[in-house]
């Protein structure tokens, strides 16, 4: 959706096989739409064309808010054919992401980023090398719809160890041949990352951070991902089937690690939500603990990001460390910890 208006003063030589053009193109409320990203952008700049060179230097870049992006460098042809780049990008607050779920499954959201880009070789072997770090209205979401729930069954089973057999073995390729990308993420706490494993009912991690990530796609499509994210603060909207819907705080320091393959990555992270109208009575017949204290239940995800393994912590917030210590003789096995982590999660008390 090119659009705009532009002056021209060129000078036209040579021969039907050679043509040459020298002079310049003055774009005047031009636009264009990039659909991948779903971003548009408004330019106004003088272009200076010689014989097989375009040189875009000088030429800015404004998103719709307004953020400009300074390009620098030239395209090399050969008599209009054989087009060969070698560009560069500055942007500076700018919009570079704008998209919904129907329009890319893989991630879609808002990203506004300053940094640098690299665009060079010819169309057919183009590379693009990119460092940028997000900035505030950065909201990314990861849809993971392959994750398998968790579930209950008999009383109650938190983890459904249902092998996951979505995934074919080249899911992570991508149609983007001839085309190598380097990508450079600086996460910091700007941007807000939502990790969706369940778009309808919830079952979402949302967090923001920090840490250094990077992404390939090689010629031949194959896409990986590299490195740590760390998250400083988030939240994760636990549920379980229609009897829980509840909205756990992330401990700083939860870490997902990528070594390659983007679905394959670790998740090494805890979440905590208190109740607070719990009473011990239920758990120690005494009626000395029949007032209420504070409850820390605890979520311990690890291995796999796509198929974690939960692990179960109950923490009372008692200022005895008598309580505590009798809390933890009850809670003396793993089945204890997921019938009471049950009661206290729908009924706000110990069964």
């Amino acid at each position: 959706d090119l659009r705009g208006k532009v002056n021209l003063d060129l000078k036209l030589t040579g021969t039907p096989d050679k043509p040459v053009l020298d002079g310049t193109a003055d774009f005047r409320k031009a636009a264009a739409t990039i659909t991948y990203l779903n971003t548009r952008y408004n330019f106004s700049s003088k272009i200076a064309i010689h014989e097989n060179l375009i040189d875009l230097s000088g030429v800015k870049l404004y998103d719709r808010f307004g953020q400009e992006a300074l390009v620098k460098g030239v395209i090399r042809h050969q008599y209009f054919s054989d087009f060969r780049f070698d560009l560069e990008m500055y942007p500076k607050n700018f919009e570079i992401l704008n998209t919904a779920l129907f329009q890319n499954s893989l991630y879609y959201g808002n990203a506004i980023a300053s940094g640098f880009a690299r665009f060079s070789g010819p169309l057919d072997d183009f590379q693009m090398d990119i460092a940028i770090s997000p900035d505030k209205g950065t909201v990314i979401n990861i849809p993971l719809n392959t994750a398998t729930e968790v579930s209950a069954s008999d009383f109650i089973s938190f983890v459904d160890k249902r092998i996951i057999t979505d995934f074919e073995e080249n899911t992570n390729k991508v149609n983007l041949s001839g085309l190598r990308l380097n990508m450079s993420l600086e996460m910091n706490p700007n941007a807000e990352i939502n990790m969706i494993f369940d778009e309808k009912i919830g079952d979402i991690i949302t967090g923001s951070g920090s840490g250094n990530l990077r992404m390939d796609i090689n010629t031949i499509g194959d896409f990986n991902m590299y490195g740590t994210y760390t998250i400083e603060k988030g939240t994760y909207l636990f549920t379980l089937q229609n009897l829980i819907n509840k909205k756990f705080k992330i401990d700083p320091g939860g870490r997902i690690t990528w070594g390659g393959d983007p679905y394959d990555a670790n998740i090494d992270m805890t979440a905590v939500y208190t109740v607070s109208t719990s009473s011990l009575y239920n758990l120690i017949q005494d009626s000395t603990f029949q007032r209420r204290l504070p409850v820390d239940c605890r979520l311990n995800l690890s291995s796999k990001l796509m198929n974690p393994t939960i692990n179960y912590e109950i923490s009372v917030k008692a200022q005895d460390p008598t309580i505590e210590s009798m809390v933890r003789t009850v809670l003396n096995s793993e089945q204890e910890v997921n019938r009471q982590m049950f009661g206290l999660l729908v009924f706000n008390q110990f069964l």
